[in-house]
């Protein structure tokens, strides 16, 4: 008697994977297609291009805010010499 392993991953479930890879490391933080925004059609001295990139704003995001002052005042707390590598926050949204 003897058995085969059955791979969890299709092909199809493979390929989507790894277009998603492909994604998330050509997004940047804003949502931008990075190749596009990087490239020198973007920069904003390209008059010939018929695209730029403009920021809005500013606004404030109160949950990274929320992770910052706890790291202001952790880091307070622990004094000059604590090494602090690796220490962040959780943020969750709570009823007032």
């Amino acid at each position: 008697m003897s058995s085969t392993t059955e791979s969890e991953w299709d092909d199809e479930s493979r390929d989507l994977v790894q277009a998603l890879i492909i994604v998330e490391r050509n997004t940047g933080e804003f949502g931008e297609w990075l190749p596009e925004a990087t490239s020198d059609d973007a920069a904003p001295s390209s008059y010939g291009s018929d695209y730029a990139y403009a920021a809005t704003g500013p606004h404030t995001n109160y949950a990274r805010r929320a992770a910052l002052d706890a790291m202001d005042a952790h880091k307070k707390a622990s004094g000059d010499g604590a090494n602090l590598n690796g220490v962040f926050f959780d943020v969750q949204r709570v009823t007032r």
